[in-house]
């Protein structure tokens, strides 16, 4: 029981800080790369990567879920949640498949790149069915999958010695799960 109460604690602390994580990614984002409106860099990717490498598919799909629900539906609407948020769950169950399939032969950085790939297209796929504006998402759409490669393979990075550094150190102190489904 112990164990459980632990894990809760330490998933809720890193559905927290993914949640802080993207409020700063919108304001970094809005201040910053005013050129190209609606960009989010995907810094609360880090810990949703971290929890499926440290916990595994289940409680990284739930947390991703919740920060999408939080973020989405509080902070940036209903469209955006809808966009957003089934991007980020298909984007959660890509890098999955792709960790599970190719764990050996792909670090954290790959996995990264492969879902932030799957959630900008799925992204540019849902708006461009829900305003029909095809030509116009396609044209926007090419800077975004390259922006979206840049800041995938940093956040991929960063993760990287944020997991090795967690490993190392024995940070979560906790048994390894085995990765559900």
């Amino acid at each position: 029981m112990k164990n459980i109460t632990r894990k809760i604690v330490v998933l809720s602390i890193l559905l927290a800080m993914c949640v802080a994580l993207s409020v700063i990614d919108s304001l970094i984002s809005g201040a910053i790369i005013s050129i190209l409106p609606n960009i989010r860099l995907g810094i609360s990717n880090i810990i949703i990567l971290i929890v499926l490498y440290q916990y595994g598919f289940k409680e990284g799909l739930v947390l991703s879920v919740m920060k999408s629900i939080i973020v989405g539906l509080l902070i940036n609407g209903p469209v955006a949640f809808l966009i957003g948020g089934l991007a980020s769950v298909l984007s959660v169950v890509g890098m999955y498949l792709v960790k599970k399939s190719l764990d050996k032969y792909l670090s954290i950085v790959s996995v990264s790149f492969v879902g932030g790939l799957i959630h900008i297209l799925i992204q540019l796929l849902v708006v461009s069915l829900i305003y029909k504006m095809y030509e116009n998402v396609l044209m926007y759409g090419v800077y975004l999958v390259l922006i979206s490669i840049i800041t995938s393979i940093i956040i991929g990075v960063v993760s990287f010695y944020v997991n090795r550094t967690i490993d190392k150190n024995d940070l979560l102190k906790k048994e390894k799960s085995k990765s559900s489904i």
